[in-house]
């Protein structure tokens, strides 16, 4: 038995998930990008919720430690490494859509055919909860910051039912890196107030397979050790925790801080 095989076991026979399961799911814009929530995802899927993960681009451009050509060459091997990476969360094999890394928010030609995509994939899987970065894009990058906005732009829109319940940002609360030199602070990403994180979820259970699932982007992070070493950073700065902003809700929000992205989720008419 896997190792998320058997956390399921053990959370389903703790009696840890009381209530049905839900549809969650993530767009981002990169094969590697789903890292930043790996946690809950692997979470999520754990608890037995449906888990879904679209990456838009195939980060043709990104080959930061590989000596594959730039193109199709890269991004085929980066496709292959967000399917290695979803296996190890435990999650549904990723929707890749394949359009041009560094490119999209520089074509107005390829949002209708993006947004068309999104609202397709809206409309098959039915999901409950929507995550995504927010308009900063937690690095900055306009590839991030343009899958942001189209995913809010088709969360906001009038529909049949059943619409999405809730649209979650990926959020670096500013207490979390307040101690972090200055020079540093750009490459951890852009940090929100604290008062803004709706969400804390724990994936404190969930580290060893969010790290295996690093260590498919070998295009992205390799050699092993400086992998490691950036995972480690991570883990001690977040211990775990997945901070998210409710951005939109179409339930009523929780009191407090919320734990679970599932919490007060409607059922289905």
């Amino acid at each position: 038995m896997g190792f998320t095989s058997t956390l399921t076991f053990l959370v389903l026979a703790l009696g840890a998930k009381p209530v049905a399961a839900s549809t969650l799911l993530a767009v981002f814009a990169h094969p590697d990008d789903e890292i930043s929530i790996g946690p809950l995802l692997a979470r999520a899927a754990a608890e037995g919720h449906d888990v879904h993960l679209v990456t838009v681009t195939s980060g043709q451009v990104g080959g930061a430690n590989t000596e594959i050509p730039i193109g199709d060459e890269l991004g085929a091997a980066r496709e292959e490494e967000a399917r290695c990476s979803a296996r190890e969360l435990g999650i549904h094999e990723p929707i890749l859509l394949g359009f041009m890394d560094g490119d999209i928010a520089d074509r107005s030609s390829s949002l209708p055919a993006i947004r068309g995509r999104l609202r397709e994939i809206l409309s098959e899987l039915e999901p409950d909860v929507l995550i995504t970065w927010g308009p900063d894009g937690l690095s900055g990058h306009q590839d991030h910051r343009l899958v942001s906005v189209l995913t809010t732009e088709i969360f906001q829109e009038p529909g049949p039912k059943p619409r999405p319940q809730k649209l979650y940002y990926v959020a670096l609360p500013a207490s979390r890196v307040v101690a972090v030199p200055e020079s540093e602070r750009g490459r951890r990403g852009a940090a929100v107030r604290d008062d803004f994180i709706t969400t804390i979820v724990d994936g404190s259970g969930f580290l060893e397979p969010t790290f295996a699932a690093m260590q498919c982007h070998v295009t992205q992070w390799a050699p092993l050790d400086r992998m490691r070493a950036m995972f480690e950073d991570r883990s001690r700065l977040l211990e775990g925790r997945v901070h998210l902003r409710l951005a939109l809700s179409t339930v009523a929000p929780s009191s407090g801080l919320e734990t679970n992205v599932f919490r007060g989720l409607r059922d289905r008419d």
